[in-house]
């Protein structure tokens, strides 16, 4: 079925040209003074002569799912793509504009920016399209030395703190998906791997080391390079080597990040291998995450924002708990790309931790398996069930940034968990090799 298989992909530049808030670092609390790095986003479109999908990669902590859903209204509409079939990825780069107020930090919304940004994102979906050609794929998969798994035990305060644990859990694949046409010439390459963009996070704009990782493997490929953020929300860049401190934070050490990355996913290509491109198929669903009972105002406040909510003073503070105090559970999305019966992309609504994507991996043995969190919008940080007897950022402190008075039951690894599967389980059946 491969020889019926189309792929095509467009880029445009997304940087703003005026000054904006920036998002995912709360002591930032001015406008952004220049930019080191032009923001990206791009789009790749696939098609096996039945259905197509499209996947947009962009340079920003997330794309919100308003906007999400005038972007699927926008793929059917104006190219044919089932609206089901879009997906948003973001680099999560720190050094992005805020494009939403999904997260409860300083500054706010350029308007402006947002209509433009739109209708740059929706014009990739045509764009991609009208470029589409017969194409091939070829996959491969290396492990990377650049990141560090962020949470580590402190006996002292009982909780886990953020320090470099080069033991703790951190899935190291890095996929590549390098897409070629009948005559073997590159067409465009998606690569995966989960770990936070904050190599750099200072007051300029910029792609963080996704950024220059693209901008390196594009310069050897000749073709449009697409980064797509994994489970990284335990896991960060690290250029000290030491236990007590990460480095970098800074634009050179984003784009050393960037390099080296780009070094070690191109050594890998040379040891790709074909892929036989099957039956394209797309499902995603909807869950519901289950919450506790939430604070009072004054342990949210205090105890969850503390210092911070001087920072965004006392109206703000209490708007965002008026608005959430009585959320009992949250939407999260489920989407599944497969290329054939046996070898998927995974893509999951919020910042997930490590664990949640090797946990599905070692579910489907046999298979080839990419998880994706930071996509089709970003909900809150969703921990392993293991890591909620120990606190930290991840479990507690950080539901008050995405608008949240209350933290995660356990359960919700065992709901995403169970409803990929699911979905895992109904394309194989419905695409098994005698069918391919």
């Amino acid at each position: 079925m491969s020889s019926a298989w189309s792929v095509g992909v467009a880029t445009v530049d997304i940087t703003p040209e005026t000054p904006q808030f920036l998002v995912g670092m709360g002591w930032r609390t001015e406008r952004s003074k220049g930019v080191y790095l032009p923001l990206k986003a791009s789009a790749l479109y696939l098609n096996d002569g039945v259905t197509a999908a499209v996947l947009l990669s962009a340079d920003l902590i997330a794309i919100p799912r308003p906007l999400l859903q005038r972007l699927r209204r926008a793929a059917s509409r104006d190219a044919g793509v089932p609206g089901d079939h879009v997906i948003a990825c973001a680099t999560h780069t720190h050094d992005a504009p805020r494009i939403s107020d999904d997260m409860v930090m300083a500054g706010e919304v350029d308007p402006a920016y947002v209509r433009w940004l739109e209708a740059r994102l929706r014009g990739l979906i045509p764009a991609a399209k009208a470029a589409a050609r017969p194409g091939a794929m070829r996959f491969s998969r290396i492990r990377s030395h650049l990141g560090v798994n962020r949470r580590r035990w402190d006996p002292a305060a009982k909780e886990a703190r953020h320090a470099p644990n080069p033991e703790g859990a951190h899935d190291r694949a890095v996929d590549s998906r390098w897409f070629v046409d009948a005559r073997g010439r590159a067409i465009a390459s998606l690569t995966s791997y989960g770990c936070h963009a904050t190599a750099c996070g200072q007051y300029d704009l910029g792609g963080d080391y996704p950024g220059f990782f693209c901008e390196a493997v594009r310069a050897a490929t000749g073709v449009p390079a697409l980064w797509c953020q994994g489970c990284g929300a335990n896991v960060r860049p690290w250029f000290s080597g030491t236990l007590e401190t990460y480095g970098g934070g800074n634009a050179e050490a984003a784009r050393q990040m960037g390099q080296e990355h780009a070094v070690e996913v191109l050594a890998g290509r040379r040891r790709a291998f074909p892929i036989e491109l099957g039956r394209l198929q797309v499902s995603r669903r909807m869950i519901r995450l289950p919450l506790r009972e939430p604070w009072t105002y004054e342990e949210y406040r205090d105890g969850q924002f503390g210092n911070y909510a001087k920072v965004l003073g006392e109206d703000r503070v209490r708007r965002a708990y008026e608005a959430a105090v009585s959320q009992r559970s949250l939407p999260f999305e489920v989407q599944v790309l497969s290329l054939r019966h046996d070898h998927h992309l995974v893509y999951w609504s919020g910042e997930v931790c490590t664990d949640l994507g090797i946990a599905l991996k070692d579910l489907c043995p046999g298979e080839i398996v990419t998880p994706h969190g930071y996509s089709n919008g970003l909900v809150a940080y969703i921990p392993p069930r293991h890591a909620f007897p120990q606190g930290g950022y991840e479990v507690e402190r950080s539901c008050c940034y995405f608008g949240l008075a209350a933290t995660l039951l356990p359960e919700a690894e065992d709901r995403i968990v169970t409803a990929s599967l699911a979905l895992l389980r109904c394309h194989r059946q419905a695409a098994t090799p005698a069918a391919e």
